[in-house]
């Protein structure tokens, strides 16, 4: 979960206000504040060095399981473990 300096958090691809503690409704974000967002995240990217871009790209990289496992979940793990044996 990411939320920026205007109050809007961001979740799985989608944008929402943030939830005031004792209500559980959530709003969605109007265009203007959505180009506001965008705009931000933009910026913020392209204002780190590009050596730091650089290694925070090759991090969420090795984060990431491969792609084998990715694309076709536990199957191929489990005949893995069948041929190890």
């Amino acid at each position: 979960m990411f939320a920026n300096s205007i109050g809007y958090t961001f979740y799985k691809g989608m944008i929402f206000q943030k939830v005031v503690p004792n209500c559980r409704e959530v709003k969605a974000m109007s265009f203007d504040d959505y180009m506001r967002y965008m705009t931000e995240t933009f910026i913020k990217h392209f204002e780190r060095p590009k050596a730091e871009r650089k290694q925070i790209r090759l991090k969420r990289k090795e984060a990431s399981p491969p792609k084998l496992y990715q694309w076709f979940g536990l199957m191929p793990y489990s005949i893995r473990m069948i041929f190890k044996r």
